[in-house]
């Protein structure tokens, strides 16, 4: 037998392990994750019964990786193969490297024909029978094809399963035994190969099995952009289009295309087999970039026209070049094997290439950005040819690709006081580039380097970079810094009539305004509308008009706001993509104010515009925003998974841009998302995330940490733990009236501090905060605060024992909320009202409020809202039985909530109302303390109690009361 097939047989079984592996695993006990890919693993599952299984895809795609899952899964012997160039030559390689170890176990049991026939090629049988040589001393192929077929079929091994991978490299004896082999009786071969690069023998034999229901296939496509995200742990976003979503690829350039030594193998395993005119030829495919021709190859490689054509028929057949749209023009066959085959080449020669090819493509009218692409990889000194064709790819590009030609053009720009001009202006796009890109640290970094150098002359330039900087320093949560760059811009030129001076003015305005502060601004603002108007620019005074109903909002003033949020949505509507391309920011601010004014469906409109162009543009700072008050609006309308979903989307791309208040910010949507959408099994992680947002985002200084700290504290109270809510909310909102909360927004936290007063037992407490939550309501012109403030006096009134008065206030509530367009809201509160109208004995009134919250609970998918309103309108036909006279209520109202719990959690609740710890509760029951404290979460739910004190409050209040466990009216 050969010596390389002794070493590929040897290789095979340090490469694989050993061959015999009888077991059950899965990827997991592996450590190695397969993402996606539910069909395949359910077609991999119904090929474990035998048979033949063809798997076919791109290279990279993850053939290997399924063939390894396939092992995983299988109960019976796993024999593996590969076959690689070097084995295309060695008769019947991969069945010898499959089964050569397996023959020394079971060759005593194979008849002595089928031993002396197989003897020549398995090392395995040397020395045993007579060996099948021909007349010339070769290997007998009629003799050793039928028998090595036979050997498969036989009884002793049809519990194998073989797997081969790259069996387009396979010797031609290999590929006779797949096209005569039909496995039966439980064997189970596996074939996984490029099919570009398998032998039409091969693809035509398995093509007919296909056909014929013999043979079974599993052609693997590329992942979803979610599961390229899932795959790589981070946003794929900026690599998923490039790679077209190719794991080997994906996670190659997530690497930067200097990945790990396994990655980097297995795509340079397949260049090892050129020739070196073969390799110059693929360099220079690579250096021409996405399409070429042979003549482009002689030009940049130096080959001449026959060298060149015979060197690219080769990598035709190698399967890395393939031809585009059946014309001359070719293409690698993928940008990542382009850059690994650069990246090899010899620098100089690479050098010029490059410089060959950017002379190719300037004598063809190639655009800038082709040429660019050359020019950034030769130029090292001043040319002027050069620096223009950097500017002008960098006017037309993306955010990143714009940076990375821009920092090429300063590199070549020289360091004398006659290119000083030209540097600055270089350099302010450069900033601006990587701001927009998400690069918010070093954006701002090199524009406080700017800033001292630029001339005298270019006072716009300076303005223009001073406001730049401040929004670089405004997005990382330096609202001080960024305010007093920008004042003493403002004080150094007050009169200025500029479009960078309504870009100072503005950025002043939205950070005073996300510092809290915006009326400390607000005569800025106002100023920069009178000059955009000046300057005839339609986009910018529809930013200014955003700006400043998104100012006015925060602060209160509804009636105003709402008027600018009309003129700004009358210009930003009249307006092209094209024309709002040079500030998605103010689709941003426009949706936020909307959003804040109650306007879901205006704000998600135009927030989605804002995202769609932020996305095509590259700007990451601004799509979080934007992903932000999408989020935001879909929580408040009851969308809970689409708001989860927009939280996960901003927290990604807060990572990109590095802010911490954004990116804590988008934690809390996230947890107010959760507790939308989830079940109250979910509240002490939910409280964790908060917690954890809260702790990054430090002290309350600025619109969204303060937030944070907020949502931390709704949690708590969800959490049952009313104490740390109140002296949260008192803590962060400046005391009891909350005077540091955004007054638009004010009643709501108002009512959860009335709740947590509320929970510990602080009724007066709880009715001054009710109090103020419907002064500051007042004067808002929005229908959703006010609900939340009627509904804070309902509770408040409710546990004083007035339920008719509060009976009537939470019906105002749940119609408020019902305006606004807040179904979550509104069936929250059809929860808290029934226990109260039951009480009052209007129990049909309570049943008809019980079906409505369930309805909206199983329209907008919200479990726990659905179950428990199905649960407390079990009791109510008993009450509704016997409603008795009309009037003030003859049982109470918390015996009338009560009724909605089973028996068990009766118990549990009257053992808590005795004092009784869970450990207490447990023993006495017989049950486990974590039973207990599930049947805690329940109780809390259904009832509408925060905790263990309230409950037990609640339990004292009904002790004398008659209540029917839910067990009892199942029973009736």
């Amino acid at each position: 037998m050969p010596a390389d097939l002794v070493l590929t047989a040897a290789v095979e079984r340090v490469r694989f392990g050993s061959t015999d592996l009888p077991r059950r695993r899965t990827a997991a006990d592996r450590g190695d994750r397969l993402v996606g890919r539910v069909r395949e693993l359910a077609a991999l599952d119904r090929a474990l019964g035998g048979g033949l299984l063809e798997i076919i895809g791109e290279p990279g795609i993850g053939k290997t990786r399924l063939l390894a899952e396939l092992a995983a899964r299988a109960e019976g012997t796993v024999l593996r193969a590969r076959a690689t160039p070097a084995t295309a030559r060695t008769p019947f390689h991969l069945f010898v490297a499959a089964l050569d170890d397996h023959l020394r176990t079971v060759s005593p049991r194979l008849p002595s024909a089928m031993v002396d026939a197989l003897a020549p090629v398995f090392p395995a049988l040397r020395g045993r029978g007579a060996v099948a040589w021909d007349s010339r001393g070769h290997i007998d192929h009629d003799r050793v094809l039928p028998a090595l077929v036979a050997l498969l079929d036989a009884p002793e091994n049809r519990h194998l399963v073989v797997l081969l991978d790259d069996v387009h490299h396979a010797d031609p004896g290999s590929i006779e035994v797949l096209e005569n082999l039909s496995p039966t009786g439980g064997l189970l071969v596996a074939v996984a190969y490029r099919p570009r690069q398998a032998p039409a023998r091969l693809r035509s034999r398995l093509a007919v099995g296909v056909e014929q229901g013999t043979v079974a296939r599993i052609e693997l496509g590329p992942l979803s952009a979610g599961e390229a995200a899932d795959l790589l742990g981070e946003p794929a976003d900026a690599v998923y289009q490039e790679s077209g979503g190719n794991p080997l690829y994906l996670k190659m350039l997530a690497a930067g295309v200097r990945p790990t030594a396994g990655l980097e193998a297995l795509v340079f395993a397949e260049l090892a087999v050129l020739s070196p005119r073969e390799w110059t030829a693929a360099a220079a495919a690579a250096v021409l970039g996405e399409r070429f021709d042979v003549a482009g190859i002689v030009e940049v490689a130096g080959l001449d026209h026959e060298e060149a054509a015979v060197a690219v028929t080769a990598l035709l057949a190698l399967d890395l070049v393939r031809p585009v749209d059946a014309g001359p023009r070719l293409a690698l066959r993928h940008p990542v094997l382009g850059r690994v085959v650069a990246e090899r080449a010899d620098p100089l020669w690479r050098v010029g290439a490059h410089c060959r090819a950017y002379e190719r493509a300037t004598l063809a009218g190639a655009g800038a950005a082709e040429r660019a692409r050359h020019v950034v990889r030769f130029a090292s000194t001043w040319n002027p040819a050069h620096f223009t064709v950097l500017r002008e790819a960098a006017a037309s590009a993306s955010p990143v690709d714009a940076a990375h030609w821009l920092r090429a053009a300063v590199e070549l720009l020289p360091a004398s006081a006659d290119f000083a001009a030209a540097r600055a202006e270089t350099t302010y796009l450069l900033g601006r580039a990587l701001g927009l890109a998400g690069q918010v640290v070093e954006s701002r970094d090199l524009l406080h380097d700017l800033l001292p150098t630029v001339p005298a002359g270019l006072s716009a330039l300076y303005s223009a970079a001073v406001a730049l900087c401040g929004r670089m320093e405004r997005l990382l949560g330096h609202y001080r810094e960024a305010a007093a760059l920008l004042r003493r811009e403002i004080a150094h030129r007050p009169a200025e009539v500029s479009a960078e001076a309504v870009a100072v003015r503005v950025e002043l305005g939205t950070t005073a305004l996300l510092a809290g502060d915006y009326a400390a601004a607000r005569a800025d603002v106002a100023r920069a509308l009178v000059v955009a108007r000046a300057l005839g620019d339609p986009a910018a005074a529809a930013g200014v008009l955003a700006l400043q109903a998104f100012g006015e909002t925060y602060h209160g003033c509804t009636a105003d706001a709402g008027d600018l949020a009309d003129a700004a949505a009358a210009a930003v509507d009249g307006l092209s993509d094209a024309a709002l391309a040079g500030d998605c920011e103010l689709l941003s601010r426009l949706g936020w104010a909307e959003l804040f004014l109650e306007r879901f469906a205006d704000a998600e409109r135009h927030l989605a515009r804002g995202a769609a162009l932020a996305r095509r543009r590259g700007e990451h700072h601004t799509l979080a925003h934007l992903l932000l008050g999408l989020g935001q609006v879909n929580v408040l309308r009851g969308r809970g998974a689409a708001g989860q979903e927009y939280a996960r989307q901003a927290e990604r791309t807060a990572d990109l841009v590095g802010g911490d208040d954004i990116r804590a910010f988008a934690a809390a949507l996230k947890v107010l998302a959760t507790m939308g959408s989830t079940d109250s099994g979910d509240v002490v992680a939910t409280r964790a995330l908060a917690t954890r947002a809260a702790t990054a985002t430090g002290p309350a200084s600025g619109c969204w940490s303060r937030t944070v700290h907020l949502v931390a504290g709704l949690t708590a109270l969800v959490a049952g733990d009313p104490n740390t809510c109140r002296s949260t909310l008192l803590r962060i909102g400046g005391g009891p009236e909350l005077p540091l909360v955004q007054p638009s927004v004010r009643p709501r936290y108002l009512e959860v501090l009335a709740m947590a007063m509320l929970a510990t037992g602080d009724l007066d407490s709880a009715e001054a905060a009710s109090r103020t939550a419907r002064d500051a309501a007042l004067g808002l012109a929005l229908a959703g605060q006010r609900a939340c403030a009627t509904r804070a006096a309902a509770v408040v009134l409710g546990a004083r024992g007035d339920l008719w008065a509060a009976a009537e206030l939470f019906a105002e509530a749940a119609a408020g909320f019902a305006a606004a367009g807040m179904v979550l809201d509104e069936a929250q509160t059809y929860l808290r009202a029934a226990p109260v109208l039951l009480a009052c004995g209007r129990a049909d009134e309570a049943a008809a409020l019980l079906d409505r919250a369930a309805v909206t609970g199983l329209r907008v998918g919200v479990g726990w809202l659905r179950d428990a309103a199905r649960l407390a309108r079990t009791v109510v036909p008993i009450a509704a039985a016997d409603p008795g006279p009309p009037g003030p209520p003859s049982v109470s109202l918390g015996a009338a909530r009560t009724a909605v719990l089973t028996s068990r959690e009766l118990e549990v609740a009257r053992m808590v109302g005795t004092g009784r710890t869970s450990q207490q509760i447990a023993r006495h029951l017989g049950i486990s303390a974590r039973t207990v404290e599930t049947h805690l979460t329940h109780i809390y739910r259904k009832l509408g109690v925060p905790s263990r004190s309230a409950l037990a409050s609640l339990i004292e209040r009904t002790a004398d009361a008659p209540v029917v466990p839910l067990r009892l009216v199942a029973d009736r």
